[in-house]
């Protein structure tokens, strides 16, 4: 590289860069550097500016082992501060041996403080839901109670149109406290999970026992290929099961009976990929993402009743472990989902 570009490059450019040695020992760093720590010119050690972050000895074995490293940590700064830092390391080699250590550091204080904030507003949001969905769903209760008892002692009191009426009441009372639930289970599932090792086949016969009705009266099918470790919040991942389980069975085909299969493969170093098929109506994969959205149907409430929100809380919930979930289907061959959850071993 000539003088040049290698000033160019690394002592005119805005972004902070330093070279060192592989024990972390500065050999070379660019004016950014040095503004943006605020230290004084003069010898430092990498290491000792970190905090809570990796040594150096680390950096080095992650470096040679794939050729460059990147980690977020805070940094001590001149003025006694820290600062939250995105550190990209890579190898700088003499004859075929790393003996240099190259590292840009970048200033990622404002996204994490907007970060922060969002988790903070997104936190304030959901207790509010919560909040919301138990102040009304009491009063909703109360309606249903009592046009119920109305109805078992007075219905022979009222006319054709009058208990016509009555039954619409209570049965808008019941959607309303149906919409209730689902976004209380929406607004759970945004919180924080506790995560511990559970097998998948222990969330799928939970889920099971929670439409074991469903099963029953249509005489569903439900295979499970293999049964891997995964690092979760059981509950919440049987409720992912027990939702796809209700649209698989809701969503059932006239000429056959419902079965559904789920399998797991691996997917990257540290996730396994679930597919959950079945052999329902299937739907036209240009509502892959309407299917997701709150409260939005690709059936009119009269073909098939519900809320619409299974799918929202199932992707919420798989979000919430670091995963993602889609579909593929095609109109009378069935759906196939798929979504990716944390592993411990494989």
């Amino acid at each position: 590289m000539s003088e040049g570009l290698y000033k160019y490059t690394f002592h005119d450019s805005i972004v902070p860069q330093v070279i060192t040695d592989t024990e972390g020992a500065l050999v070379e760093a660019n004016e950014a550097f040095w503004e943006f720590l605020k230290w004084d010119f003069a010898p430092v050690c990498l290491d000792h500016a970190i905090v809570n972050g990796p040594s150096m000895e680390e950096v080095l074995t992650n470096v040679l082992r794939h050729n460059r490293w990147e980690v977020q940590s805070y940094i001590n700064l001149g003025d006694n501060s820290k600062a939250w830092v995105h550190i990209h390391f890579s190898g700088i080699r003499v004859e075929d041996e790393v003996k240099y250590l190259y590292a840009q550091v970048l200033n990622i204080n404002k996204q994490k403080q907007l970060a922060n904030d969002l988790e903070k507003k997104q936190g304030e949001v959901d207790q509010f839901a919560s909040i919301a969905a138990h102040d009304l769903r009491e009063p909703v209760v109360t309606l249903i109670g009592f046009a119920t008892l109305l109805q078992s002692r007075c219905s022979d009191q009222l006319d054709p149109n009058g208990q016509r009426w009555l039954t619409d009441v209570i049965s808008s009372a019941k959607s309303i406290e149906c919409k209730i639930d689902d976004l209380l289970a929406f607004s759970r599932a945004g919180k924080e999970t506790p995560m511990a090792v559970f097998s998948l086949g222990s969330a799928v016969e939970e889920a099971k026992r929670s439409v074991v009705r469903l099963i029953k009266n249509t005489g569903a099918k439900i295979h499970l290929q293999n049964s891997p470790q995964i690092l979760g919040d059981r509950s919440m991942i049987a409720q992912v099961f027990q939702n796809l389980f209700s649209n698989s069975i809701k969503y059932k085909r006239d000429d056959v009976t419902p079965e559904i299969s789920i399998n797991a493969t691996p997917h990257g170093d540290s996730m396994w990929c679930i597919e959950v098929a079945d052999n329902g109506l299937g739907f036209d994969m240009q509502f892959k993402d309407q299917v997701f959205r709150v409260f939005q149907r690709l059936y009119t409430i009269d073909q098939y009743p519900g809320t619409g929100m299974g799918l929202t809380i199932t992707k919420k919930i798989i979000e919430r472990h670091g995963g993602e979930i889609w579909p593929e289907s095609e109109p009378g061959n069935g759906t196939k989902f798929y979504f990716t959850l944390p592993a411990t071993q494989k």
